[in-house]
């Protein structure tokens, strides 16, 4: 059911949240969230920026685990065995809150889980006022921050946050704002080209088509026959697995970072639409393009006979 159906958006009560992200430099990402109470009364609003690092331990035997721990007031410290030690400045003093990136075993599968912290503890936390769900210890392998605001009608908060190498020398940035301007700047013109008869309605709409293709660029990871089998130290997967979708592919090997134009559906790969995107790189991104198309071709995505599966 949608806001609208539900009255959430009567009288224009509801708030705009943007969030932009900005490279200083490689390492270095700056982040800004804009919140707009487009109300016509004051209202309270909870932000939650959240750290977390992908599980793969729990399903790969005798992977080090990463971690997530708070070093000062405002900084959580990220360390990670392949991509080293980073810090994660926020803004103001907010709470800062730790847990696990662990599925509630006892939630999706009425097992018992091997620790109270779980992925979903911070929803227990803000929402159910469970103060325990949180690690007091306040470490873990997924972090946030919160925030609560107190916003007037039209009122806007502005919260900057940084995600940086911490094996890098320290550079200041000492214009926040400055910097989104110029990699705004940046991106005008970066999609600049257009053909020439087209509309301004169609410049936007093409922009935002190839952003799109961008922004949908993902890690796909999709071992069929380790799928069939399940992974260790989780549950067994249900018998039906075993003759469903995709079993009898037991080749297919993805691991690769593709652009996913329906994301929502990454347990397949799809490639009667994704194999289509690589024309549209062929416009300002040539090279990705080519390693978009010989991603498809490999011999993990494909059989001995060359058929793709759509």
């Amino acid at each position: 059911m949608s806001c609208r159906h539900r009255g959430l958006r009567r009288q224009n009560r509801y708030f705009d949240v943007f969030i932009e992200y900005a490279k200083a430099d490689a390492s270095d990402i700056l982040i800004r969230i804009t919140i707009v109470n487009r109300g016509p009364s004051a209202a309270a609003l909870h932000v939650l920026p959240t750290l977390w690092f992908r599980n793969t331990w729990s399903w790969n035997p005798g992977e080090h685990k990463p971690l997530l721990s708070q070093i000062e007031d405002s900084v959580v410290q990220a360390q990670h065995p392949s991509l080293g030690s980073y810090r994660f400045n926020l803004d103001g003093r907010p709470t800062l809150l730790f847990t696990e990136n662990n599925s509630n075993a006892q939630t999706l599968w009425g097992l018992a889980n091997a620790q109270p912290w779980v992925k979903d503890s911070l929803h227990e936390y803000l929402i159910q006022g469970q103060q325990d769900a949180v690690n007091p210890a306040q470490h873990g392998t997924k972090a946030c921050a919160l925030y609560r605001f107190d916003l007037a009608p039209g009122e806007t908060q502005i919260v900057r946050l940084r995600l940086t190498a911490a094996t890098e020398a320290s550079a200041l940035v000492h214009d926040f704002d400055g910097l989104f301007a110029e990699r705004i700047a940046e991106a005008d013109e970066f999609y600049s080209f257009h053909p020439a008869a087209i509309s301004e309605d169609g410049k936007r709409v093409q922009r935002q088509a190839f952003a799109g293709l961008l922004w949908s660029k993902q890690h796909y990871n999709y071992v069929v026959e380790k799928w069939l089998k399940g992974d260790p130290g989780q549950p067994t997967p249900p018998a039906s697995r075993l003759n469903g979708r995709n079993s009898e592919w037991i080749h297919l090997f993805n691991d690769d970072v593709i652009s996913m134009p329906t994301s929502g559906n990454i347990r397949g790969t799809r490639p009667g639409i994704s194999r289509f995107t690589p024309s549209l790189f062929r416009w300002w991104i040539p090279s990705r393009r080519n390693r978009s198309c010989s991603c498809f071709c490999a011999n993990g995505t494909c059989i001995p006979t060359g058929r793709f599966r759509i």
